[in-house]
């Protein structure tokens, strides 16, 4: 298969494994907001951001640095999975005793404290399922994860709608959390098995050790991350009352969906990122371009259609009474998109390229900012000034990230990237906003039949980007592809595409 191919098959599992993912959560968030009220979603979206930490924190940045590794070098598959699951395994009950002891610590209603002391069972399985997974992803076996999300998706929603959650309380979905954990630790370690690259238990105490320091750059890196994701959730579950936190979170789920995209991207694109920096290093910042130029063709008009439709997307979704404060919130959190795609873009490029400390100081700058961001906006502001810190805090990140790239694998002109973008967007923007009072599904069909036919005016997409089209879709094998310096046609379609 050639990489082309390989890595939009990646990107098309990473991106359903994400969409199943999200759409759980979007299930979850809807049916809690309509029938419990916000105060319910509020408390879900505090279980939601304490098991993001945990969960990285059990980790402990061990995948992405196993996935690298065993992508370069697959001779050491066995050597590496289990002594990252030796690793991630004394780990993850560590992280559990330490979030069972901050839920404590943190003074939460006593029923939510009882809710995250729960949920703690999920964080050694998702050590477990994460060692495992980053074999997988490795060989670039990504459809699984869809396989995975698929089925732990449908029991979750299963059991949410069954059980009676205004009797049972809100324990019940940490333990609806702890099962889908539970299955889905179970098939990530049946589809290893099934693969047939991991041998005979090889445990060294020595090389898990090895591994946990190697990994303290990036563990900092992901924790960062993951603070990033969820500190707006956090500063207002201490600022502000959970009801507030609710409010925010349903406007957060609508843009949560290009958020987790541009992950999945990230991590789909990311082994192919490694070895182009390592066989193929000129075509390197030629696949970063690219990347950026599709995520802004798909995330500034996304953006600019919801901060102009955001009343009747929150009325659609969650009732025409009851929200009216998210709409705000998601007219400023729709910019949060593309400043997000541009940041995990550039981070992956310097993980890939072995400047995972770069990306670290980045996330601890960011964190940084965030948390002054937060505090400030949000006790001058309140729910709209966490989503105001949110933005500048991926502003921040994406500028400083852009200007490492730059300064040790080149630069290029914004213009010539997102120019086209740019110009198509502000013309379907004028569109939208010519019929904004009417009816939501007006307002989106307007949007993306005159973007379309902007692009196809401007004629963004160039011969070659067709040509890459072709080649994803092509059934011929290029096994030689990025083993040697010497160009191949993926990596020449991959170069003469984004030549300025």
């Amino acid at each position: 298969m050639n990489t082309t191919r390989r890595v939009a098959k990646n990107t098309a599992a990473m991106s359903l494994s994400t969409a199943i993912r999200i759409a759980l959560g979007f299930a979850f968030t809807l049916y809690i907001g309509r029938t419990l009220g916000a105060s319910w979603l509020g408390k879900f979206a505090i279980l939601l951001a304490f098991l993001n930490i945990f969960q990285i924190l059990a980790a402990f940045g061990i995948p992405p640095l196993v996935t690298r590794e065993v992508a370069r070098d697959r001779e050491n598959t066995t050597r590496y999975f289990y002594n990252a699951l030796l690793a991630q395994g004394v780990l993850g009950l560590g992280a559990g005793l330490l979030m069972i002891a901050t839920a404590w610590l943190l003074g939460y209603p006593a029923d939510t404290t009882q809710m995250l002391v729960a949920a703690s069972l999920s964080v050694p399985l998702f050590a477990i399922a994460a060692a495992a997974g980053s074999i997988l992803n490795a060989y670039e076996r990504m459809e699984y994860q869809a396989v995975i999300e698929a089925v732990t998706s449908i029991l979750q929603m299963s059991a949410l709608v069954s059980v009676p959650l205004a009797q049972t309380g809100v324990v019940a979905l940490s333990v609806i959390k702890v099962g889908g954990m539970a299955v889905s630790t179970s098939l990530y370690l049946f589809f290893l098995a099934r693969l047939r690259v991991v041998g005979r238990p090889a445990f060294d105490l020595r090389f898990a050790w090895h591994l946990v320091r190697r990994a303290l750059d990036l563990v900092l890196l992901a924790l960062f991350d993951a603070f990033l994701f969820r500190v707006d959730i956090l500063v207002l579950s201490k600022i502000l009352d959970e009801a507030s936190v609710g409010i925010y979170n349903a406007a957060q789920q609508l843009v949560k969906v290009a958020a987790l995209l541009a992950m999945a991207y990230g991590e789909a694109i990311y082994p192919a990122l490694s070895r182009l920096h390592q066989t193929a290093p000129r075509f390197f910042l030629a696949a970063i371009r690219k990347s950026l130029q599709y995520g802004s063709m798909l995330l500034l008009p996304l953006a600019v259609g919801m901060t102009l439709l955001a009343g009747q997307l929150i009325a659609f979704m969650y009732g025409p009474r009851g929200y009216e404060g998210s709409i705000f919130i998601l007219q400023l959190l729709a910019w949060y998109m593309p400043v997000q795609f541009g940041y995990v873009v550039f981070s992956k490029a310097l993980i890939a390229s072995d400047q995972q400390h770069r990306a670290r100081q980045v996330a601890l700058s960011m964190m940084v900012a965030s948390l002054v961001y937060q505090l400030v906006f949000t006790i001058w502001l309140g729910a709209a000034g966490a989503a105001i810190g949110s933005v500048l805090t991926y502003v921040t990140g994406a500028l400083l990230t852009r200007f490492f790239v730059a300064r040790s694998v080149g630069s290029f002109r914004a213009s010539v990237v997102f120019g086209k973008p740019v110009l198509a967007t502000a013309g379907m923007g004028l569109a939208v906003w010519l019929v904004h009072r009417q009816p939501l599904f007006v307002g989106v069909g307007v949007g993306v039949a005159s973007y379309a036919a902007l692009l196809f005016l401007l004629k963004a997409f160039a011969r070659e980007d067709w040509d890459l089209v072709r080649r994803i879709v092509s059934r011929r094998d290029s096994a030689s592809a990025f083993i040697t310096e010497r160009p191949q046609p993926d990596e020449v379609a991959i170069h003469r595409a984004v030549q300025e």
